[in-house]
């Protein structure tokens, strides 16, 4: 079950994470990826003293004919000013995924600096998520993002799906209040696919509706289990035939049904299913 063309980002289900270090041959990776983002990370994968050498690269490849979204440094650092003030020139330039999101006037500076550019801003702190819902709703986003690894280091919360819940939900329903597609979840784990279902399983619990991915070995897995199944596709599209053939949805539950519904067949539609 694969698609045949491009993934909107909005529906985008794997975000593959590339070193940016200049070393590094991510050019052959984002070619070579079934992933339906590639990210390359000028952030935390970047030494200080190679920031500099990599962005140049990084300016180089996607002048070039390269294509990626690429994770910038937090609003307020030196590297970030660095990074956008080349950025803004770059044609290949897909989206931005903004490091360390603690206010809204963050994304509102990286929308200015890069007019245009889909920002996924990432919530990786307490204080970014008490404003979450200030930060979904500021013009630019594409949609939120879950660094769980920081966000856990921060808060001191153990790696289980039932003390990230909240933080799940709250970014589930900021995101939703803002009109924004699901979110992306923190990296994925291991290697393992039945593990990679079960970590992408409880993220969709929760309502997100994407994993970012450390290894080309972990995409395949992960698109897997965020794409509809046959048989829910099949419910989906009797639910609408139905309320179709009966002109119109009826009360109850039955419009929040459809919608649902309808919902996940756009979803299996952009997977190419």
């Amino acid at each position: 079950m694969t698609a045949t063309r491009p993934i909107d980002p909005a529906l985008a289900r794997t975000w593959l994470m590339l070193s940016g270090r200049p070393g590094r041959d991510y050019a052959s990776a984002v070619a070579g990826s079934a992933a339906d983002a590639a990210v390359i990370d000028l952030e935390d994968a970047v030494p200080p003293s190679e920031k500099e050498a990599a962005r140049a690269r990084l300016v180089a490849w996607l002048s070039s004919g390269g294509r990626a979204w690429v994770r910038i440094d937090a609003r307020g650092t030196e590297h970030w000013a660095a990074s956008v003030n080349l950025l803004r020139r770059t044609a290949g330039l897909a989206g931005v995924v903004l490091a360390k999101t603690e206010a809204p006037g963050e994304v509102a500076d990286t929308a200015i600096a890069l007019p245009g550019v889909p920002i996924v801003p990432l919530i990786e702190s307490a204080r970014g998520l008490t404003r979450v819902e200030q930060i979904a709703a500021t013009p630019g986003v594409l949609r939120l993002g879950f660094g769980t690894g920081d966000f856990r280091r921060d808060t001191g919360l153990p790696d289980t799906a039932t003390a990230l819940a909240y933080a799940h939900g709250r970014i589930t329903v900021a995101g939703a209040a803002a009109g924004l597609t699901g979110a992306i979840d923190g990296g994925a784990v291991g290697e393992d696919a039945t593990a990679l279902r079960e970590q992408a399983a409880v993220a969709a619990t929760h309502g997100f509706t994407a994993k970012f991915a450390l290894r080309e070995s972990q995409i395949a897995p992960l698109n897997l289990a965020f794409t509809p199944s046959a048989d829910e596709v099949e419910e989906a599209a009797a639910a609408v035939a139905a309320s179709e053939a009966a002109a119109g949805p009826g009360g109850g539950d039955d419009l929040p049904r459809l919608l649902i519904a309808r919902r996940l067949l756009a979803r299996a539609h952009a997977y190419g299913h």
